[in-house]
């Protein structure tokens, strides 16, 4: 990689930074509430159908021959399917802006449900006086703190100075914090075609 390409790479990391910053820190928490609305009508409106289909095939069964049963599932599991698929879409769209739903699709469902802790905040330790800045840390529903760290490179990939840049970032916020580590992280790798939360195991 040339220095114009270094460079050019860096001020993107930077802005890439700044922008996961700002999003998280005025929109996370807020769009938790919803998505955890969204997510109890899901399973509500699921359970409803699931129900209603129960109730169906029991009466069904006990009137109706084998060969009509089995022809109308055919018809009725696509119709139930695309009932399901455009109830879903309904409910993202009243829910959530295009931006919001951009968010969604990028974050993995523990971290949706989880409020933001902090975004950018610099902690101090004795082993680290100068400081370090974790990128984003959430509490999940356990109440353990969540470690994410944004990277920006050209492929999906996790590497091992990764896995130990957060294994110290856990190890020194386990004294400066009261609240329990989460002993999986992410890490949330930015390429120029796609963004994945990748998960990684800590031990510490």
């Amino acid at each position: 990689m040339g220095p114009i390409a270094r460079n050019n790479s860096i001020a993107y990391g930077i802005a890439e930074h700044a922008r996961f910053h700002q999003l998280c820190s005025m929109h996370h928490n807020p769009l938790t509430r919803n998505y955890k609305i969204y997510s109890y009508l899901q399973f509500f409106i699921f359970a409803m159908l699931a129900i209603a289909f129960i109730v169906w095939f029991s009466n069904v069964r006990l009137t109706a021959s084998s060969e009509w049963i089995a022809g109308t599932l055919l018809i009725v599991i696509p119709a139930v399917a695309i009932v399901v698929f455009a109830v879903d879409h309904l409910l993202l769209r009243v829910l959530f802006t295009m931006e919001q739903r951009q968010y969604i699709n990028e974050m993995p469902h523990k971290l949706l449900r989880a409020d933001l802790y902090a975004s950018e905040k610099r902690y101090c330790s004795d082993n680290q006086p100068n400081g370090f800045v974790p990128d984003q840390l959430f509490l999940n529903d356990d109440a353990e703190i969540v470690i994410c760290d944004t990277k920006t490179r050209d492929r999906l990939r996790v590497y091992p100075t990764d896995t130990q840049q957060i294994v110290k970032y856990a190890t020194e916020l386990s004294s400066l914090e009261s609240r329990r580590i989460c002993r999986t992280a992410y890490i949330r790798c930015v390429t120029p075609s796609v963004t994945r939360f990748l998960p990684i195991k800590l031990r510490f």
